[in-house]
């Protein structure tokens, strides 16, 4: 039954967070995490999936607040939390957002850094799947930060890289 209880903490959350009560979202989030992960530990394979979603609802929260760097936290956390379960697309995800928010913050370093692991993870991924992901967010993030930080070598192998994976053309779709 504890899946039907942080779908009832979720919703609640959800319904803070549209009305702009971010500390009661956070909190309200944190409680479902806790919950799915009380299941987890007793054995509910759904609890480790649900604890993630609540770390990346946490890490929305966070966006929605202008906190970056308690947004990326909450996806750091997301994505160690997708790896340890063997979730390539959550991990990618995390990864992504996480690399999103440092950004935010202006740590360039640290966000190439994590979108790179949003790439590998992304790689995984079959072919469909990569294609009509945000993988080519994270290409084109990675683009960006390889043309300002002056990463020319990186750059090329970089959209060497992204077009095997994607596909060529894939800035386009």
């Amino acid at each position: 039954w504890k899946h039907l209880e942080v779908a009832v903490f979720a919703l609640k959350g959800s319904t803070l967070l549209s009305v702009q009560k971010y500390k009661e979202a956070l909190a309200t989030y944190e409680d479902a995490r806790r919950i799915s992960q009380s299941a987890a530990d007793q054995g509910d394979p759904i609890g480790q999936i649900l604890a993630l979603q609540m770390m990346l609802c946490k890490g929305s929260t966070g966006i929605a607040m202008n906190d970056f760097k308690l947004a990326a936290e909450q996806f750091a956390l997301a994505g160690d939390k997708a790896e340890e379960i063997g979730d390539p697309f959550q991990l990618m995800e995390a990864r992504r957002m996480q690399g999103y928010c440092l950004e935010q913050m202006r740590d360039k370093p640290a966000a190439w850094g994590a979108y790179h692991l949003s790439l590998d993870a992304g790689e995984t991924l079959d072919e469909s799947m990569r294609k009509s992901s945000t993988l080519p967010y994270v290409g084109k993030a990675l683009l960006v930060l390889a043309n300002t930080q002056a990463k020319k070598e990186e750059f090329f192998a970089l959209e060497g890289r992204l077009n095997t994976v994607l596909g060529i053309g894939w800035q386009d779709r």
